[in-house]
């Protein structure tokens, strides 16, 4: 994996962050989770980062696009909104 930050944080929140693109190929981001080796993740702290993660993923999605990135913007976008529908499902 080609990761864009450098961070210490829990094993699991690897695989949260892997899943919206794995749920972006039509995968089901909550089984993706069940399946994993981080199951038993701390379920609040999954929503907390999902929440996170979309709050960003949102922002980042409506700045500017950079010309040396086409279509940054727009994939940042749609991670968004399949981390927002992730953390839907989790809450009802």
């Amino acid at each position: 994996m080609d990761w864009s930050h450098l961070w210490t944080a829990p094993g699991w929140l690897d695989v949260v962050r892997l899943i919206p693109d794995l749920a972006a190929c039509g995968h089901d981001p909550e089984e993706q989770l069940r399946r994993s080796g981080w199951a038993g993740a701390p379920a609040g702290l999954v929503d907390v980062a999902l929440a996170g993660l979309a709050g960003r993923a949102w922002r980042d999605g409506h700045r500017p696009e950079p010309p040396e990135v086409p279509g940054l913007r727009r994939m940042q976008r749609e991670q968004a909104g399949h981390l927002l529908r992730w953390l839907e499902g989790r809450m009802s």
